[in-house]
């Protein structure tokens, strides 16, 4: 799936329904990476709706005029307030990922 930001199109995938649970991968890898290590987990439990996405430059997710990190967490905030408006969630992230997180 993609979904549109003011900068880019984000593409992403999510699995299950229920509480969001929003992942941010690392660079250079994409969304392939943390959903490999973290969908196992998920196939005993239920009530969790999974977002995994590329980050700009990453898998197939343009990197196209971002030029700093900050430009990449608006990225971030802005594709979370998109798929999910106005609800909570839990929050991943794996190497970069954790930093934006």
């Amino acid at each position: 799936m993609d979904t549109r930001t003011s900068i880019n199109t984000v593409h992403y995938k999510t699995f299950g329904h229920g509480k969001p649970f929003v992942t941010i991968s690392g660079i250079p890898s994409d969304h392939r990476i943390i959903l490999s290590w973290m969908e196992p987990i998920f196939h005993s439990r239920s009530g969790w709706q999974r977002y995994y996405f590329d980050l700009p430059g990453t898998g197939q997710t343009s990197g196209e005029g971002i030029t700093s990190i900050d430009q990449i967490l608006d990225v971030v905030c802005e594709f979370i307030d998109t798929i999910i408006p106005g609800q909570r969630f839990t929050l991943l992230g794996l190497s970069v990922g954790g930093y934006l997180a």
